[in-house]
Order: C-alpha cells, then structure tokens, then sequence
C-alpha cells in the first residue's frame, strides 16, 4: 500500500522540484526559515499556511500540466524577481556577496530588489545578467514595480512639510522588510533615503518600521502591517516585541508577546493555537526591541 504523502512530505518535495532553498521557499510562504525547517519535519501549519502552500501548489501542477518547463515554472511561481534570486543561488552567491558585486553599499538594497519593493534598471540589470550568465531579458520581463505599501516616500530623519495640529511632530523613518533586520541594527542617511515612513510623535530618535509577514499574530496583528519599532527602548513584559536571533540560532526575526523571568525569554503569539509559545535564553539574541505601534494595512 502507497503511503499516503503528509503536508511535511509534500512541502519538501514542492521545493526541491522548484530547486529552491528552505530560505527562498520560506520567504514564498512568508515565514521564517527555522519555522520551514519544523515544517519539513513534521510541524503542524495553520490554516493560512496550508491555504498559501495548495494556491502555489495547485500553480506548480497546472503550469507543468500545460507543457512549460521547470524553469519556465519556476520563473512563473516566484516572479520575476525569483529568476533573479534562483541564479543567484544556482551560483552559490549569497545577498551580500552578489549586491557587492552588483557595486551596491548596502545589503538592503539588493535584497529589495529580489523580494519586490524597489525596482532594478536596465543598467543594473545586465550588470546583474553578466554576473548571473543570464540573458538580460529574463530579468526585465514581467512585472518591474516595487510592491506598494503606501508608504509615504522621504529621507530618513527629514521633516515633512505638512500641517499638524499643536503638539503633534512628524519625521521620516527608515521603512524596512523583517529580512533587512540584521544582527546589527545602526541606521544612517545612506541607504534608506529612498523609501520612508512616516511616524508621528515618534519618542526615540533611532525609530524605524518594519513590513511584518507570517500569520502567528493574527488575528491581531496581518501580514502587511507596519510596526514602528524603539530600538533605544528596553521591552516589557505582557508587550509585542521584534526580536532577532543569533544566527547560530538560525538568525529569524520575530514578532512575539515577550515575558522575561530572569534569563529565560518566552516568546508567545496571538495565533496561539498554531504557534506554541518558545522559550529561549536572553543570550539566544542579537536584539530585542519594543514595538511602539502597529499600523495596519490597507
């Protein structure tokens, strides 16, 4: 008798046929790649995981279906973009590595191209094809706009020219995606001037937001929404915090409800039914600041 193929089993075999790491194919699912690691041995997903996963699934089969190959598929599934990201991988070159060779000061940069909130011109573009091995057309077909946010564009640290009642200030704050927070978190006007967010009576100066992804706070907190975060601030008990692990913890970053009892964290979400509180140790992190407030997406 045939074993019939669990969820962890079907997951594994989807993203080795896409040729995919447990990193790109998390970022598909819009989870951690710890959390994609659980999957695959077994870990129970929620409803909106498993929702997402069959939608990319069921596009997996109809495109094979139709006669188009793996790449094509592949290509089609991720993106234009995730063109950009499997030759990258098929080079074994990692973010940082190919925005240096690409010429770009910061990380960031890069990564915004690859997961859709900045755009890549033609120049950069057979930059990119040259170092990749790729026809340049393949990285300027389909779609080429940064995903919208509605975020209201500025430098980091500007005031804006706008009319608010007394007492109320406003700035520009560095608008990031959770896989831009890294171990280091320092801000400066260099690599940030090019998407903004606007934060009103922001309380510390090194304030910045961050596109939250993954369903473990819902239905509180969405994928999509925007958190302002107060890196000079020390987290509370009972509050929502982002927090990011060491990477030889496997580096995620995470939206969760801290408790702190000594030097044991806990760690809990909203979503609790699908997602069980973790325990850590404080040593366990590169950060962990507090989220001052959520803006939600519309």
């Amino acid at each position: 008798m045939t074993r019939k193929l669990t969820f962890a089993d079907r997951v594994l075999l989807l993203r080795r046929e896409m040729k995919l790491s447990q990193s790109a194919f998390a970022e598909l699912l819009h989870i951690g790649r710890s959390w994609m690691s659980q999957l695959e041995k077994g870990e129970e997903p929620s409803p909106m995981l498993v929702g997402l996963f069959e939608k990319i699934e069921r596009e997996w089969a109809e495109r094979h279906q139709a006669g188009h190959t793996t790449e094509e598929v592949a290509s089609y599934v991720t993106g234009a973009r995730g063109k950009l990201r499997h030759a990258r991988e098929a080079k074994g070159y990692t973010p940082a590595q190919m925005a240096k060779r690409m010429g770009y000061s910061q990380v960031g940069t890069y990564i915004d191209i690859e997961e859709g909130r900045s755009q890549m011109g033609e120049k950069m573009a057979r930059k990119a094809a040259e170092i990749l091995d790729l026809d340049v057309s393949e990285l300027m077909s389909g779609s080429d706009h940064p995903i919208e946010r509605g975020a209201v564009v500025g430098t980091f640290g500007a005031v804006p020219d706008i009319h608010l009642p007394p007492g109320m200030t406003a700035k520009y704050v560095p608008l990031l995606a959770m896989a831009q927070c890294g171990p280091n978190m320092a801000w400066d006007d260099g690599g940030y001037t090019h998407q903004g967010f606007l934060a009103f009576n922001p309380e510390d100066p090194k304030a910045f937001a961050v596109t939250l992804a993954g369903d473990s706070m819902m239905p509180r907190i969405e994928p999509g929404d925007v958190a302002l975060i107060y890196p000079s601030q020390q987290p509370k008990n009972g509050k929502v915090v982002l927090a990011r692990l060491n990477e030889d913890k496997g580096g995620d970053v995470l939206v969760k409800v801290y408790q702190a009892n000594g030097d044991t964290i806990t760690l809990s979400s909203y979503n609790h039914g699908a997602y069980p509180p973790m325990q850590f140790h404080r040593g366990d992190f590169a950060w962990i600041y507090p989220v001052a407030k959520i803006t939600k997406d519309m």
